[in-house]
């Protein structure tokens, strides 16, 4: 990766700044406006390049590319200025960056609890650019992806398994390989890890807009500490993207709920639908959605002496859905034409585990939630407690997390990995309990809050007190960076050596194969080993070749190459056909 590729990079979660300003009223948070501006700016550019794709395929290049990201930042510059959003007075970072630092200083507990979720972003950004792809779905079905549509300018053909997923990171894959002007995979994997690094910002934002600042941290404390949340963020999946967008679909619903504006119906609705463009489960949003507007209207009529929101306006509510079809809708309804199917069939939901230790997933697997995932059960608990008293904000979190927790524990529970789309949400929900139960300490009068008070008023329980946070972060930073002995064997190992380390021999493999003729069809037990070689090559991948050729000698003899085992050199072989 080179300087020039970063800032590209850069560019393409920045661009639609402008638009960021125009369409979120003020005043305007510092964060919620950064995640705006990412979630329309890769939103943004993976739709017109899918247009481009689809419409233009001729055209499909960087410069095509380049050309619509300039056209968008320049009107939305132009009607900015124009429209004179800025205003004195407003918050700007400077003075934000400054009210942070003086409360950071103040408390190093806080401090701590703010440069934790720092240092682990900063850590999955590392790994993300320093390893290659090594993940299953990442280097059978996204990075494949990507790499088609850079070399190809089309979109991937099939029978509309993998072929009908959703394309947000393959195509953010393949504006980084155009940036490199080659297949990089260091660079690509760093836009995924973005948005990864992302949710927690937008959780904190979650919780700051619903609870307070001292919420918001904990929930993105919580997401920092959680080991699956680490382990995943740098893969190359789409789950914390999709979270990303999530979340901030959760965000302006609350928005809207308190202030009852267009602009907030339509961000919810857009990132619903980038959700639903980045991996088809975040579908549920379309039950969420209008749950939500829903409930906004059942408390207005039921409790009219609560304060609080407004009831979402039919033509909200109409907007934010109609946003959220403008943005996924034309997506599964290729699907639909092309394949007869709006989700594709390829859950294993033969091994789904509906029991009553899932309906409770994170104490069931301590080893992928750690300590968090005591205090993300205990949120859930307090916001059904709070849902039940009637808490507005304690709905939001439980109506956007149900429908998807719903369909998880009954069809996907063999793989916790499916809930990281909520568990922004749950972290939410977590930190409102750790903020609520703090603010019972300080006001209570009780003997055992004085003690609990005159405890953490000593320097030293303070400092034990990061101590702990500190080394409850050790396991997520252990799960964030991978490969760690051979980092610090050999840290500026070259790129074949890092293929090595990550996917072993199938680098080298790929190598081979990518010289022999155009068109060469390849039987390999070399997993992976299709991906590194010329997209218009046809591998096949088997477990076992020789097993294969004794099971289908037929379908076996129509491949030209057979590779037998790791290091051998392929077999030629005469076509039958």
């Amino acid at each position: 990766m080179t300087v020039p590729e970063l800032i590209a990079l850069a560019v393409a979660f920045t661009y639609t700044y402008p638009w960021a300003m125009l369409v979120l009223p003020p005043p305007r948070a510092p964060v919620e406006l950064a995640l705006t501006t990412m979630a329309l700016s890769i939103g943004g550019l993976t739709l017109g390049m899918l247009a481009l794709a689809l419409v233009a395929p001729d055209m499909f290049s960087l410069t095509a590319i380049g050309g619509l990201m300039v056209l968008t930042f320049g009107v939305g510059a132009w009607v900015w200025l124009e429209a004179r959003v800025i205003r004195p007075g407003r918050p700007t970072v400077r003075r934000v960056a400054a009210q942070a630092r003086r409360a950071l200083v103040a408390s190093p507990l806080m401090a701590g609890a703010v440069l934790i979720p720092v240092a682990i972003g900063a850590l999955i950004l590392f790994n993300a650019g320093y390893w290659p792809f090594g993940d299953w779905d990442a280097l059978t079905i996204y990075a494949p992806q990507g790499k088609h549509l850079y070399e190809q300018g089309t979109l991937p053909a099939g029978e509309g398994l993998y072929e009908a997923y959703p394309m947000l990171v393959p195509f953010s894959y393949a504006f980084a390989h155009f940036v490199a002007d080659s297949v990089n995979e260091y660079l690509a994997r760093l836009a995924p890890a973005a948005l990864a690094v992302g949710a927690m910002a937008a959780a904190y934002a979650l919780g700051r807009a619903m609870h307070t600042a001292r919420a918001g941290v904990v929930a993105a404390l919580l997401l920092a500490l959680t080991p699956t949340y680490t382990r995943w963020a740098s893969s190359g999946y789409v789950d914390l993207p999709a979270a990303f967008f999530f979340t901030l679909s959760a965000l302006f619903c609350w928005r809207l709920y308190q202030t009852g504006r267009a602009r907030h119906a339509a961000l919810a609705g857009v990132m619903a639908g980038l959700a639903a463009w980045t991996k088809n489960g975040a579908l549920a949003l379309a039950v969420s959605l209008p749950l939500w507007f829903l409930y906004t209207h059942l408390r207005a009529r039921l409790w009219p002496a609560l304060k609080g929101g407004r009831p979402v306006a039919p033509r909200h509510g109409a907007l934010a859905l109609g946003a959220l079809a403008l943005v996924a809708g034309p997506w599964y309804a290729r699907n639909l034409l092309l394949f007869g199917v709006i989700v594709p069939p390829t859950g294993w939901t033969a091994q789904a585990a509906p029991t009553l230790g899932n309906l409770v997933p994170f104490l069931a697997h301590p080893g992928d939630y750690f300590v968090p995932g005591l205090v993300y059960t205990a949120g859930i608990g307090a916001a059904l407690w709070w849902a039940a008293r009637k808490r507005a904000s304690a709905a939001l979190a439980l109506i956007f997390t149900a429908p998807l927790f719903a369909v998880w524990w009954a069809l996907f529970s063999y793989e916790t990995r499916f809930l990281l789309m909520v568990l922004p949400l749950a972290a939410v929900m977590g930190g409102r309990a750790v903020d609520a139960a703090l603010n019972a300490v300080a006001s209570s009068k009780t003997p055992w809050a004085l003690r609990i008070r005159r405890a953490l008023g000593r320097t030293w329980a303070r400092w034990a007190a990061l101590a702990l946070l500190l080394a409850l972060a050790l396991p997520a930073a252990f799960k964030a960076v991978e490969h760690k002995d051979d980092i610090l064997r050999n840290p500026l190992m070259d790129d074949a050596a890092k293929h090595r380390v990550r996917t072993g021999p199938a680098f080298a493999v790929g190598g081979y194969l990518d010289t022999l003729p155009r068109g060469a069809r390849v039987l390999s037990s070399v997993r992976f080993a299709g991906y590194y070689t010329s997209s218009f090559n046809d591998v096949l991948e088997v477990d076992d070749v020789a097993a294969f050729a004794a099971a289908e000698p037929a379908h076996a003899d129509r491949y030209d190459y057979w590779v037998f085992a790791p290091g051998t050199r392929p077999t030629r072989r005469r076509a039958t056909s």
